[in-house]
């Protein structure tokens, strides 16, 4: 008798895309600054899916966002739920998770596109009733991240080497190390 196969298909998601997991795959993002990596996982539906942006406000590039509803946190956000609304996912089964939004230099007087970026993915969940239940967001530096969608781990790692999984970090500072199995 064959033995079944447990290897992980790994799938990249580049700045302003989404991806739907299927069964044993792992979603990657790469070098992720002031954009924001959104993970959501529902494990009891068997639902994972990372969404990519890089922009705060989809009025601020109407035409972009039209073509490409993922690169903005208001229409992609909107999008991915409202997808897993329409496969019968319950948003309250949802652990919602959050990785970017460096705060790089602004010109004087500004808010950088990380923090605008952050300030809008809360603002969409807020107004979905959800809650972020890890994150690592802000700071000055590149992240990249593994999201095991089976077992709902995330794996951070930052270009110092800084390596952690989620949980829930706003009660344990932003430099700690931190661990999340969403189940």
């Amino acid at each position: 008798m064959a033995k079944a196969s447990t290897k992980t298909l790994d799938s990249t998601v580049d700045p302003d895309e989404c991806r739907i997991a299927g069964k044993g795959e792992r979603l990657i993002a790469r070098h992720v600054s002031s954009d924001i990596v959104l993970a959501i996982h529902a494990p009891t539906a068997g639902f994972a899916a990372l969404m990519r942006f890089s922009s705060h406000d989809s009025r601020l590039d109407v035409v972009r966002a039209t073509q490409n509803p993922w690169c903005c946190a208001d229409t992609g956000t909107w999008l991915l739920l409202e997808s897993a609304k329409s496969m019968g996912i319950d948003l309250n089964d949802l652990s919602v998770f959050a990785v970017g939004g460096a705060v790089l230099p602004a010109p004087a007087g500004s808010a950088s596109a990380g923090q605008l970026n952050q300030a809008a993915l809360r603002n969409v969940l807020k107004g979905e009733g959800l809650h972020l239940k890890g994150e690592d967001l802000g700071g000055n530096v590149l992240r990249s991240l593994w999201f095991e969608t089976d077992s709902g781990r995330i794996i951070v790692r930052t270009a110092a080497n800084r390596i952690s999984s989620i949980d829930q970090l706003p009660d344990r500072g932003r430099n700690a190390a931190w661990r999340h199995r969403a189940s």
